[in-house]
């Protein structure tokens, strides 16, 4: 399944999937978490170069505190 452009981000997503997060889609692709807290957008075209490392930070956060989302 392809889940964004960016070879990197479509990796990483396909990964996370496999541990048991779950992918939506939409305008912007939802990934939650496999606690079910919080939520992560993954953007389909992304125009950023940062969007990988802003897209890695964003789920270190809810890995590492699902307690306070």
């Amino acid at each position: 399944m392809r889940y964004c452009r960016d070879k990197q981000i479509n990796k990483l997503i396909a990964d996370l999937v496999r541990e048991g997060w779950q992918f939506s889609r939409g305008k912007h692709g939802k990934l939650r978490a496999p606690s079910g807290s919080g939520l992560v957008t993954v953007p389909s075209t992304p125009s950023d170069h940062r969007t990988i490392q802003n897209l890695c930070r964003d789920i270190r956060r809810q890995v590492s505190t699902p307690s306070q989302r």
